[in-house]
């Protein structure tokens, strides 16, 4: 019989069980308007059908017909729909459970009877049964982390965590969790931790604030509960230097400020004794007493640096009895100190626009201290009519200048200036040593400036970048026509004529500006000097255009020579966009150019950062340029890092690293990633030749042996309780017992198989077909309608 059935049926139909979905579908595909024009054709059928039975008498006899009418209908209608049972098998995922302990040295810290490491290691032993029915029915995986995610197993946690991480960064530990469940169902994710934090989430938290928008997206996006257990409670007995806030500016003797903020737990009375340390010496120390309920302290350091170039500066608060660490008793800072203010000492033969047009550039400067003298005094003796506002009218005292103030001056102005007349002849000799010894000197032209001046054959002709000699070809050694001047090949890129980074946009922005009128005529290039700005049509005798900017670097100081007085149109608007900008924005990188900035160095090395903790990396950059500040590409160099003695150590700095015949890549640079093994403060030196000359760049970084998990040791819920809240999760502590923890059930994944079971074409509803159509005919012809 059961073979029967099938033949006529086919076989038994599935039913819905666990794992296998069942239900009905229509395999045919007609089109809406197809399946109307059937059900009108059925309407008619039916209504003809029913009009034609008017003539058959007896009310039995009709609805039989009827009956037997409607079934072939059904049928027909059941053929053109062609249902099938669809019985779909499909496999059921199991959920992730993920354990993550904090495994960062500051588990290391003592809780109770033990260490909060210790106090982690039991939650997870003493819950060990629950561990093992979550892994039923679902997969649990345990992480440690710290510095990195590391996978174990939660049944060896009493020996994998070893509580020495140097870092806690709750963020970039999700960041990567997440990463490695991307496509993976996790139910809910159980975090052992102090709540303390090191990281973006941390800083975030300290300063007050929220949890930032961008980690409230990371903690969603794993779509299930954070369930948190900390550490409530606990002694803890520490004083520590948990923040400095400064400036990594300061300037040459100029007050200023390093506030330090200092943190007292478990200590109810006693005396802060705060001290300030400059590169091993101590520079001040201020005392606070310890009041009950309060543990932030504020201690305010006021120094003044008195040497330039980078500082080490440490604060240290005096150890208490019984801290539970003295790592975070010291905290160190790297200060750049300037200059305080640039000393400019500018001379003008007389007034004029562009002598006044300079002069308020230099005053308006903050950072510069400008001495101005106009001689006002022709040799005539007649006098030039000058605002008593703006000048006095004194001796030229050039004994005291050129004697007494020459070196403490770092930028010297001869503006149109003729010194014949003015005892100044003795003094040029003067200026020619300041600047071969490292000091810097500008000539700006004029009828009284260079060759027209009669500085041809003085000592000042040994530190500039110009021949002043009239060529032959030129009977008076001015030119008075009006030009438009262009950049040289070196200009087009050095930091002076660099009025916007793009080369292109540079070139445009020096073709916007207004014409100039008047040069100082010149044979040639001096003393290595090189051309930034030429002449359009007026060469030197060897062919080349003459010279409008032009800079050198004579012995150890700087140069430079504008051959026109007429700079000052610059200064005045040439197309209506603000191009009067670029003239104070000229003056700016030719003076930072003369005084030698250290931003616009050749040499240059940077580390990531000027404090690191003992085990974190440091990398240094060495970045290197040509004289017309280009990438110097495959430029040798070599570089020295040495460690500083420390106290009872000896004088001699310990060479750490020494690299020779090292080379640029084709951006001019070059990094290294160090790791110190021992703290102390690190000084970088580079070595290189650029241009024939033997250049010299130098940094210093510090290494301390506070671990960062250190500096802040007393365990908080803030984090925790944010992260539960975000995720719906709950904050615990890890002495809570029998805690409700619910986790996102498994989800149904991927369909495995899937299979269509036809009842519309099987012998059976064939042959039902053949009765009814059979039945019908033998009915109607009994009743007389056929």
């Amino acid at each position: 019989m059961n073979a029967l059935r099938e033949f006529l049926f086919g076989e038994e139909l599935p039913t819905q069980s666990p794992g296998t979905g069942v239900e009905w579908v229509q395999l045919a595909q007609w089109s809406d308007r197809e399946q109307l024009l059937v059900w009108v054709l059925i309407a008619l059928v039916l209504a003809v059908s029913i009009w034609n039975l008017r003539r058959v008498t007896g009310m039995w006899k009709r609805a039989g017909l009827f009956l037997l009418r409607f079934c072939i209908v059904c049928l027909l209608l059941f053929a053109f729909y062609q249902p099938a049972l669809l019985e779909e098998r499909r496999a059921r995922s199991t959920n992730t459970i993920i354990v993550l302990a904090d495994d960062s040295a500051s588990m290391s810290l003592p809780h109770g009877e033990g260490t909060r490491r210790d106090h982690v290691a039991s939650f997870i032993r003493d819950h060990s049964a629950i561990w093992r029915a979550y892994e039923e029915s679902n997969v649990v995986e345990s992480y440690r982390f710290s510095d990195s995610l590391e996978a174990t197993d939660w049944r060896d946690m009493d020996q994998t965590l070893s509580a020495s991480g140097q870092h806690t960064h709750l963020v970039e530990t999700l960041e990567e969790l997440r990463d490695r469940y991307r496509n993976r169902d996790i139910g809910g994710i159980l975090l052992l931790s102090d709540g303390i934090d090191n990281g973006r989430a941390g800083r975030v938290l300290r300063g007050g604030n929220d949890l930032d928008q961008e980690t409230v997206r990371l903690l969603k996006s794993f779509e299930a509960p954070m369930f948190t257990f900390g550490l409530r409670g606990g002694d803890i007995r520490d004083v520590s230097v948990a923040e400095l806030r400064y400036s990594p500016f300061a300037f040459k003797r100029n007050q200023s400020t390093i506030e330090a903020e200092i943190q007292v737990h478990g200590y109810q009375g006693g005396t802060l004794e705060v001290e300030l340390i400059e590169e091993g010496k101590l520079v001040r120390s201020v005392t606070r007493e310890i009041e009950d309920g309060v543990s932030v302290y504020t201690a305010t350091f006021d120094f003044t640096p008195v040497e330039l170039g980078h500082r080490v500066y440490a604060v240290r608060v005096k150890p208490f009895l019984g801290e539970v660490t003295l790592e975070n008793n010291e905290r160190h800072a790297v200060i750049r100190v300037n200059r305080d203010k640039i000393r400019a000492l500018q001379i003008a033969g007389h007034p004029s626009w562009d002598v006044r047009f300079l002069r308020n550039h230099l005053k308006r400067t903050p950072n510069i201290q400008l001495i101005s003298f106009f001689i006002l005094i022709n040799p005539s003796g007649t006098l030039r009519t000058v605002s008593s506002k703006e000048t006095a009218l004194i001796p030229f005292p050039a004994d005291d200048l050129f004697v007494k103030e020459l070196g403490s001056f770092d930028l010297v102005i001869l503006q149109d200036f003729n010194y014949g007349p003015f005892q100044l002849p003795r003094h040029l000799v003067r200026i020619r040593d300041y600047v071969k010894k490292g000091g810097a000197m500008l000539m700006v032209g004029g009828r009284l400036s260079l060759g027209a001046g009669d500085y041809e054959g003085t000592e000042i002709e040994q530190i500039l970048p110009v021949d002043m000699t009239v060529p032959d070809a030129f009977d008076d050694a001015l030119d008075n026509a009006e030009f438009a001047a262009r950049l040289s090949k070196v200009g087009r890129t050095h930091t002076i004529t660099r009025l916007a980074f793009d080369p292109a946009t540079n070139e445009k922005a020096w073709a916007a500006l207004p014409k100039l009128e008047g040069l100082n005529k010149s044979r040639g290039m001096a003393n290595g000097g090189t051309s930034l700005v030429d002449h359009p049509t007026l060469k030197m005798e060897d062919g080349r255009p003459m010279p409008v900017i032009a800079v050198a670097e004579p012995g150890k100081g700087r140069s430079a020579v504008i051959a026109t007085d007429s700079l000052w149109r610059y200064k005045m608007p040439s197309t209506g966009a603000g191009e009067e900008g670029r003239y104070d924005e000229l003056w700016s990188n030719l003076v930072r150019w003369l005084i030698k900035d250290p931003d616009l160095d050749l040499v240059r090395v940077h580390p990531s950062t000027g404090v690191r903790a003992l085990g974190e990396s440091v990398n240094l950059e060495v970045r290197i340029f040509t004289p017309d500040y280009r990438p110097a590409v495959d430029q040798g160099f070599s570089i020295k890092l040495s460690r500083r003695p420390t106290l009872g150590r000896g004088v001699t700095p310990e060479v750490v690293h020494e690299g020779t015949g090292l080379r640029t890549d084709e951006h001019g640079r070059w990094t290294v990633v160090r790791k110190p093994t021992a703290p102390g403060i690190y000084d970088v030196e580079v070595v290189t030749v650029v241009g024939g000359r033997q250049l010299k760049a130098r940094t210093v970084f510090v290494v301390s042996d506070e671990r960062p998990e250190m500096r802040q040791v007393l365990s908080t819920d803030k984090l925790l309780e944010a992260v539960a809240s975000v995720t719906r999760g709950s904050a615990y502590s890890l002495d809570d017992r029998d805690v409700p923890l619910h986790f996102n059930p498994p989800r149904v994944s991927d369909v495995v198989s899937r299979r269509y079971h036809e009842r519309w074409n099987v012998p059976g509803v064939f042959l039902l077909a053949c009765l009814l159509f059979g039945l019908e005919w033998w009915a109607r012809r009994r009743v007389g309608l056929l």
